[in-house]
């Protein structure tokens, strides 16, 4: 497990600090017992490698489970009790299968998921710019000409 997490540890900050994340690579060789291949991507070898060791335990020696790639840097601790069975939720218009302990483990993933985080941007996405200007374009020329910008 501490290797899986080594090499996800060295995926993650690699972007940050690629020399250095390079010259660990004769020790992970050593100790993963291959060799990376180094005209390939050196991040995508390593998530493989990871990978590979993951499938080696199928999960029966533990309590605990995780999404390797995402909680490795992290201490997220997912009781493998909270996924043994289902119930379904509905959101918005569809119904979903979530897992039967689901408050624990949003609390575990998220801490206090149920307070709205402020100021936070809505559907701020490039796509909705042009609208966005047309609409501040149409309200303030109905402005400018003496008109309501908005049937009352």
């Amino acid at each position: 497990n501490q290797l899986i997490a080594l090499l996800v540890t060295t995926v993650g900050r690699y972007d940050e600090a690629p020399e250095t994340m390079k010259s660990i690579v004769p020790q992970l060789e050593e100790l993963c017992g291959l060799k990376f291949d180094p005209r390939k991507s050196l991040k995508n070898q390593l998530l493989r490698t990871a990978d590979k060791l993951c499938q080696i335990y199928n999960g029966t020696d533990s309590s605990l489970i995780s999404y390797i790639p995402e909680n490795a840097q992290k201490a997220i601790h997912l009781r493998k009790e909270w996924y043994q069975s289902c119930k379904y939720l509905t959101f918005e218009n569809i119904i979903l299968p979530v897992p039967q302990n689901y408050d624990a483990v949003l609390t575990q993933l998220y801490g206090d998921y149920m307070t709205p985080v402020q100021n936070t941007a809505g559907h701020d996405y490039p796509f909705y710019k042009k609208q966005t200007n047309s609409v501040i374009e149409k309200i303030t020329e109905k402005i400018s000409n003496g008109e309501k910008p908005f049937i009352i």
